[in-house]
């Protein structure tokens, strides 16, 4: 299973079983290729911190099974920081996400990762007290 941003409440996080398709219970925004590590890259550049840190901004929520799939929980400043980005700032940070080594090797088109980012931007703006957002992963 590829990883996917999740836009779900906490209890039914808690309830979903690995049989069920995650798009009956949550919105959900496949992350196709991108992985952990091209991840931690973007979030360190809205962040302005290494990537190497911006790794623990996914933390470990639930596992479905010991052998996952597994749901990380995405922290609240950076859900809070990709909310609060305009257009042209959604724009800008994808193109110098693309220019990334990890993004780089994906050799993926600039404008589905723009719009990728706008979409993730938007699930950001939905979360509140109830709906949480979340990295459902196979590892």
């Amino acid at each position: 299973m590829p990883d996917a941003y999740v836009l779900g409440s906490a209890e039914r996080v808690e309830e979903f079983e690995i049989e069920e398709d995650p798009a009956d219970s949550f919105v959900v925004l496949h992350c196709g290729p991108v992985d952990i590590e091209a991840r931690a890259q973007l979030y360190a550049l809205i962040l302005g911190m290494f990537s190497d840190d911006a790794v623990s901004l996914e933390m470990l929520h639930r596992k479905v099974t010991d052998d996952g799939p597994f749901f990380y929980e995405i922290e609240q400043t950076l859900i809070d920081a990709l909310a609060n980005l305009d257009e042209a700032a959604i724009e800008a940070v994808a193109l110098n996400w693309c220019e990334s080594e990890a993004m780089e090797s994906l050799e993926l088109d600039d404008s589905d990762i723009v719009e990728f980012l706008f979409n993730l931007a938007n699930l950001c703006q939905t979360t509140n007290d109830e709906l949480g957002l979340y990295i459902l992963g196979a590892d």
